[in-house]
């Protein structure tokens, strides 16, 4: 007797489309937000209240802490990349005049970026398959951003900003993927998180002297985080 295989498809993890959602809101929160504080002081209160908020699940969910320091580096450097570079640089690209369609379309590569550098660097393979849809993604955001990049009322460097927070976001995807991969997801995610808000607390106190954000209040959960493993 003859069996058919079935062929599922494909499914999206609710985790996964939880990450589409917030990862594409920052564009969006970036621009609304700019208009009434710098930069700096939108990752401060971001990254503050994602730390705050990773490391009571952490400790809610009794989460395995890394056991080296090593750990400790690789994890605050792949967060300096990810977050506080790429996001840094997009929101400065944001102030300086970027829409923030372009901005995301522009950041929208980082997979495709990611695809060609994994192949030399992490002995990665990318079927024939991908690399046709990731060409024709490539296509399609190029024709778009080519349609609205124009420097008239922004300035150069917005877009230099923007095309660096590119930059960022893929190489700390790489890093991530070659140092991190086997570290716990929730305290992964506080310990480059909490790291994230110190850098921005330093970014604010240079750039944005004027700032009214009252740094009591933000400071809470970072030096309640101090006393985590």
């Amino acid at each position: 007797m003859n069996t058919l295989a079935i062929r599922q498809a494909p499914t999206i993890s609710p985790l996964g489309a939880l990450f589409v959602v917030l990862w594409s809101s920052a564009w969006i929160a970036g621009k609304i937000g700019l208009p009434y504080a710098g930069p700096f002081t939108l990752l401060l209160i971001r990254f503050a209240v994602a730390a705050a908020v990773m490391l009571l699940i952490a400790l809610a969910t009794k989460a395995p802490w890394p056991d080296k320091l090593s750990d400790y580096a690789h994890l605050a450097i792949a967060g300096l990349l990810i977050q506080g570079l790429a996001l840094g640089c997009a929101y400065l690209g944001l102030e300086l005049g970027v829409s923030a369609g372009t901005a995301g379309l522009i950041n929208g590569l980082a997979p495709l970026f990611t695809a060609f550098a994994a192949v030399p660097l992490l002995g990665e393979r990318v079927e024939s398959r991908q690399w046709l849809g990731l060409g024709a993604g490539l296509i399609g955001v190029a024709l778009v951003v080519g349609d609205h990049v124009s420097l008239g009322g922004v300035s150069w460097v917005g877009y230099a900003a923007t095309f660096a927070a590119l930059a960022a976001l893929v190489g700390g995807t790489l890093y991530q993927k070659k140092f991190c991969s086997t570290m716990d997801l929730r305290t992964g995610s506080f310990i480059p998180a909490r790291r994230r808000a110190s850098r921005a607390s330093g970014g604010q106190a240079s750039a944005e002297p004027g700032s009214r954000l009252n740094h009591s209040l933000i400071g809470v959960p970072l030096l309640a985080s101090k006393r985590s493993p």
